[in-house]
Parts: C-alpha cells; structure tokens; sequence
C-alpha cells in the first residue's frame, strides 16, 4: 500500500522495520496514528497543518520504537466530523488500529463510536491514555500513603471534561467518588469538598487558582493532567497486545488491566512510570492479553490476520 493512499491532501508517513530505503514491505497489520489537529489549545484553539504533521510523525516513531510495530502517521484536514469518520473509515485496508490524538475530544468520542458501530478497526484516543494513565497515578498515590482504594475517597475537579474517569476508578476499587465542576465554585468551593478526601484529581488546573483552593486547609493530594507523557504511556503496550487479538473491543476490562500494570510497574517514589522504562511495553501487553484471551470470541495469540 503506498504512503500517500489515503487520498488527496492527506500526507500520511509510515514507520516500519525498513527506515530510509524505498523499498515496498508488505506489512499486514498496521496502527495509523490519526488527528484532525482539533484538540483546544494554542491562539488558534487547533494545530497548525504543518505542526500537526511533525507531532504525529513523532507519536509514531515512538509507539513504533516501544512496541516493534509498523505504524503511520495520518493528518487530516479539519472538516465536518461526519468527513472525519469518513476518512478514518477509509483507512487503508492493513489498518489494525488506530490511536486519534490531536483531536477535540468531543469529536474523538463521536468518530470512536461509529466506526466501532461500522465494525471498523479499535479506535484509542487521548481521553482512553489519560483516563488510564490518571487511575494508575491515583492508585500509587494512595500506595504510597497507605491508603485502601476501596476506603479512599477522590474528588475529580473538572468530572464533565473527562467522563470515562470516573467509571474507570470504580472498577479499580475506588471506594467514593465525588465530582466538581468549575459552576460549582461559588455554591461548593474545591477546597471545602477537597478537605475530607484523600486525593484530588485536578482537570481544570483549579488547584492552582486561589479562588477555588486554600492548599492549608486541606491534605489532600493532587493529581494533574498536566504531564505530556500521561497521552502516551498505555498506547505501545496496548497496540502491542492487540496484534494478538486484532478484533478486540478495548473497553472498561482493558483499560483496568491497563491501569493496574502501569501502577505496578512504577517505582517507588513515582506517580507513573518513565515513558522510556524498556519493559513497560510488555508490562502492559502481558495483563491485557490475558483479558483478551478470556474472552470467548478471542482467537489464541498468534499472528493478526492480512486484510486485502
């Protein structure tokens, strides 16, 4: 399949086992790492075409690097999200999955569903390797003090900006969960909802604004959302496990096993583990497996299938 085949206008980059050579590999599984540059952020509340071509590219090397796969990097352009799904539908045929990043999580949401609805190939966005990587910093925090999840209870300031949180810290045993909201400043203040929790993760940057936090009043520990690694961490790990298991449906029992490995492969004194940890890859690969292989459409962990 060529480099340019997902049609007019739309630069893609491969990343494969052959870098600097022309030669054609044919390669039957592959991950696409896909964005419309639409993620809020900087003047113009997107990425620029060019730039966005840059950090794709170098998404791709990175997951290619830490999971051994082949990979491409897709911009598209930023049209109706109906177009997006159209594109990402369109996909050339070797696409095993796709990571959509770069894109306004709204729109990430929609183009997840329907191309699940269209049977299309697994869809992870950045709101899934947050999501993910956000439980596993919780869960090592409450290690680190000595607190059981199912006793502990978290506060997540900004609930509605990332919806697939809170059902992911249930699962991981989280025993009460509240929900804050910038509305709700002036009735409930973060700091007087925050001062009998055991944590707080903190979406909205409130814990740094004065209004909506008094840090002494309170022990809480706080999370953020800030670190750019947080996007990346689950992903080789997971594309690396769905070669196996190329029709597998990345859902809550996933995300968990996901979770769990990432706490247990930090080391002491961390909230997450170092991106570039050689064994992490396998660390995640190896649980979510074990879920997929449960599973009773799963296939025995061979090689995935060629799509023609």
């Amino acid at each position: 399949m060529p480099a340019d085949a997902l049609g007019p206008g739309i630069p893609a980059q491969r990343v494969d086992d052959n870098p600097g050579t022309d030669e054609p590999r044919d390669i039957p599984w592959v991950v696409a790492v896909v964005s419309d540059g639409s993620a809020p952020g900087g003047e113009d509340h997107d990425v620029a075409t060019d730039s966005l071509g840059v950090l794709l590219e170098d998404d791709a090397a990175g997951i290619h690097v830490r999971a051994g796969i082949p990979v491409w990097a897709a911009p598209l352009p930023k049209r109706h999200v109906k177009d997006l799904v159209a594109h990402v539908l369109g996909l050339p045929g070797d696409t095993g999955a796709i990571f959509l990043t770069h894109t306004d999580p709204d729109r990430a949401r929609h183009v997840q569903r329907k191309v699940r609805e269209a049977g299309g190939p697994p869809v992870l966005t950045d709101a899934d390797t947050i999501t993910v990587t956000l439980t596993a910093a919780l869960l090592t925090t409450l290690a680190a003090a000595r607190c059981e999840p199912d006793a502990s209870r978290v506060i997540i300031a900004g609930a509605a900006s990332l919806p697939e949180l809170a059902p992911l810290l249930i699962a991981t045993g989280i025993g009460d969960i509240g929900s804050w909201n910038a509305s709700d400043a002036h009735a409930f203040p973060l700091h007087s909802l925050a001062r009998h929790a055991t944590a707080v993760i903190d979406l909205l940057g409130a814990t740094t604004q004065a209004a909506g936090w008094v840090p002494g009043d309170n022990s809480s520990s706080v999370i953020s959302s800030d670190d750019p690694t947080y996007r990346l961490l689950p992903a080789p790990g997971l594309f690396a496990a769905l070669t196996h298991h190329p029709e597998a449906t990345l859902d809550l029992d996933v995300f968990r096993a996901c979770a769990l490995a990432l706490a247990v492969a930090t080391p002491l004194g961390h909230l997450v583990p170092d991106l570039d940890d050689p064994h992490l890859t396998q660390a995640i690969a190896s649980p979510v497996l074990r879920v997929l292989a449960r599973r009773p459409s799963s296939r025995s962990p061979g090689p995935p299938h060629t799509t023609t």
